[in-house]
Formats: C-alpha cells, sequence, structure tokens
C-alpha cells in the first residue's frame, strides 16, 4: 500500500457497477426502440382515434362558426370540444348550411350578418337559417339606399340614427334610412 492513499472502498466500486449496468440497460432500451419501433405515417396517423374532427373539408365561413359555436366546449378539453363540434358536424347533414352572401354589396352583406350575430354564436345551421330570412325579407323590399350623394356629416347622422335598426338587418335599416332622406327632402333650400 502506498503512502497517502486510500484504498478503494467496496461500496463505491458496487456503485460504479451499479451505475454502469442501470447505463448498459438504459442503452439498450435506446437501440430496442430505434430499431424496432416503426416512425407513424400519415396513413397511421389517420388510423389512430381523434376526438377533434377535422374541419379542413368546410368552407371557411362554416368552420369558423362552428369553432364560434363550440369555444365554450373548448376550454373544457379536447373531448368536450370534439363533441361539441361532431354535433355541429351532425346538425350540418340536413341544412343548406350558410348561404353564399357575395351577389350582395358589402353593406347589405355585412347588415344581414349584423342582424344575424347571435344566432352565428349557435352554428352554422342557425345562422345560415337567420341569413336566409334576412334574404327572404329582401325580395319585396328596397334594401339599403345609396347615401353617396349626401356630404359626409349628413351621411353618417343618418347612419348614426338608424345604428338600431341596422340590428335587425337591411329591410329596417333601409327604412329608417329613407324615412331620414324623406325628412331632408322636406326641408326647405337654403337660399
Amino acid at each position: 500500500m502506498h503512502v497517502g492513499c486510500i484504498p478503494p472502498r467496496a461500496d463505491i466500486r458496487e456503485g460504479r457497477t451499479m451505475v454502469s449496468r442501470s447505463w448498459l440497460l438504459t442503452a439498450s432500451c435506446i437501440l430496442v426502440t430505434a430499431c424496432f419501433h416503426q416512425p407513424r405515417t400519415a396513413q397511421a396517423k389517420q388510423d389512430l382515434p381523434t376526438r377533434i374532427p377535422n374541419l379542413s373539408g368546410y368552407d371557411d365561413e362554416t368552420r369558423r362558426t362552428m369553432e364560434l359555436a363550440c369555444v365554450t366546449e373548448r376550454t373544457a378539453g379536447p373531448v368536450a370540444y370534439g363533441a361539441c363540434l361532431n354535433r355541429q358536424i351532425a346538425s350540418l347533414q340536413n341544412s343548406p348550411g350558410i348561404p353564399n352572401l357575395g351577389r350582395y354589396d358589402d353593406e347589405t352583406r355585412r347588415t344581414m350578418e349584423l342582424a344575424c350575430v347571435t344566432e352565428r354564436t349557435e352554428g352554422p345551421v342557425t345562422y345560415g337559417a337567420c341569413l336566409n330570412r334576412q334574404i327572404a325579407s329582401l325580395q319585396n323590399a328596397p334594401g339599403i339606399p345609396d347615401l353617396s350623394r349626401y356630404d359626409d356629416e349628413t351621411r353618417r347622422t343618418m347612419e348614426l340614427a338608424c345604428a338600431t335598426e341596422r340590428t335587425n338587418g337591411p329591410v329596417a335599416y333601409g327604412a329608417c334610412l329613407r324615412k331620414h332622406m324623406k325628412s331632408l327632402s322636406t326641408l326647405p333650400r337654403p337660399q
């Protein structure tokens, strides 16, 4: 024995051996997993059960409306959110969905959307039904008049005076604007 050297203790040698064995076992598990585990392909991922349905097959407006209708359930987790989306999807099976408003001018379209904002939070079926009612009401009504002949201040004042009616849709909003247009036409002209 050398002077000043401490002989290795048996318990330290056993600890090193245990560490070596533990490392060997871990390395073996990694090797086995790497060799025999097959990566998930796109097909394998599709075969896995999912709780949240894929909405990519729906148009943007329908998808956003379904997501909005299920926003509360989303905060409860994926199972509740997925169940809500599945209910929305099932309800669409017997419904025409959300009508295309592309044929309407921007003001009429925005006014219809505003009139149905509450129904939009209930999903695409309820929202679509509300928009269809707005469309039907326009069939026998003149809609929203063109205010471009008025100066900005007069136009904004008429729009403000009819803000409440605007939330009821283009027919009510248009009637209110026409009432103010008529009242302006009865004023004496400045000389």
